[in-house]
């Protein structure tokens, strides 16, 4: 388990302890501090954003820094990720195209509406269900961990899966 998944549990952990607070006026104080340290941090990174697209070398280092794990699911967390959702969308799906083209199939996107992604399977591809979605699931974790459901269709538009995602990890 790495470092960031350690610390986001730990998160958890205390937002689920604060909810649990017995008294409602610290329980309210405590999610105002959450709620503004959260708007500073966006604010603050919104700023570097800025101002790193402001320089000639800036935007592809802002596109480089979505791609860290961890300051890409910062990026995330506060909705400004430098890549919009299709091109990341776009980028889990290459990391799946040999596999599923080596099984005789490929997937083409159908729409992608906020933190919902439909696919379209073209061909015969004999993969178990269980094996695309394995796939799916490792490949949107590390390029669009803030999609929330994939859906995966057949040729004449069938819905043949189904599959809820966890939500940034």
């Amino acid at each position: 388990m790495s470092s960031l998944d350690n610390q986001m549990r730990r998160v958890e952990e205390l937002v689920e302890t604060l909810e649990k607070l017995g008294n409602p006026v610290a329980r309210a104080t405590a999610q105002e501090l959450m709620k503004s340290l959260l708007t500073l941090h966006r604010n603050g990174l919104e700023r570097m954003l800025e101002i790193l697209r402001s320089t000639e070398s800036g935007t592809a280092t802002a596109l480089v820094m979505g791609q860290d794990q961890l300051v890409g699911s910062l990026l995330l967390l506060h909705g400004i990720h430098p890549v919009d959702l299709e091109t990341r969308v776009r980028k889990a799906l290459e990391q799946v195209g040999p596999m599923i083209r080596g099984h005789g199939g490929e997937l083409e996107i159908v729409v992608v509406s906020g933190t919902l992604v439909r696919l379209r399977m073209l061909g015969n591809c004999p993969l178990s269900a269980e094996a695309l979605e394995h796939a799916l699931e490792e490949a949107f974790a590390n390029t669009a961990p803030d999609v929330q459901v994939i859906e995966v269709e057949d040729a004449t538009r069938q819905l043949v899966g189904q599959m809820p995602l966890p939500l940034v990890r």
